[in-house]
């Protein structure tokens, strides 16, 4: 009975038939059906307000029904629906023309995940401190809990930021970038970083010598360059501090 249930209300059938109800159940179980509507495409809209605000109200909220549709929440804790939504607008054959919103997407996810992350210290070295920095660079040191690093062959990181006001966003380098996104300490930031840094922290992941992760880094993408990777990692939080 209740798979059925879950069924009618996803599908956007009527009432079920063997529903024990008054001659009122077709109307009460439509209201009860969009008010579940209403509250899913808000929380998504909730949970990324750029993408609503490049996409207009309107069409967001015409992707987010569609999302709605095939994607049932798997917590109750609605912050936390939409997992899969920046991969579905990748999907929709009418935002062809908008390849980059997936990252855009993506970004907002990420701070999601990192406002909730567990709280950590992050490695804060001097520059100017070459012995530790040095130490540091022949151990394997962690990701920050809160870090996720993403590479976008699109401009997404400036699209975000610029999205509070889309009709004036204006590119002069159309370029790929690669965005940190992290909770040190405080609140989430969003930077810029360095191209390579993506690689360093999918490396970093895998638990090698931070030293030669960012060589792995740079051999990788030959216009890198080892120290900015390691300042990048430094100033945007990315690396937790040993416990």
């Amino acid at each position: 009975m209740e798979q059925d249930f879950v069924h009618h209300l996803r599908a956007g059938m009527g009432c079920p038939h063997d529903l024990i109800a008054s001659q009122k159940a077709d109307r009460r179980f439509a209201i009860y059906r969009n008010n579940v509507i209403h509250s899913l495409t808000t929380a998504l809209a909730t949970r990324y307000p750029a993408t609503q605000r490049l996409l207009g109200g309107e069409c967001f909220t015409a992707c987010a029904q569609l999302y709605v549709e095939t994607e049932k929440p798997t917590s109750p804790i609605l912050m936390f629906y939409g997992n899969g939504f920046p991969d579905f607008l990748a999907t929709i054959p009418s935002l062809v023309d908008w390849p980059f919103l997936a990252d855009v997407a993506r970004i907002e996810q990420a701070r999601t995940e990192a406002y909730h992350a567990a709280d950590h210290a992050p490695l804060r070295l001097a520059v100017g401190d070459a012995q530790d920095i040095e130490t540091y660079l022949g151990r394997m040191i962690k990701a920050h809990p809160a870090a996720r690093v993403l590479h976008s062959p699109y401009p997404a990181g400036t699209i975000w930021s610029a999205s509070d006001s889309p009709e004036a966003l204006s590119i002069d380098s159309w370029r790929d970038e690669t965005i940190a996104i992290t909770r040190g300490r405080y609140e989430v930031q969003v930077s810029l970083v360095p191209r390579g840094t993506a690689t360093c922290f999918e490396e970093i992941g895998k638990g090698a010598v931070l030293g030669d992760v960012i060589t792995t880094a740079c051999n990788r993408h030959r216009d890198c360059d080892a120290a900015s990777i390691l300042a990048a990692l430094l100033r945007c939080d990315l690396l937790a501090a040993p416990q």
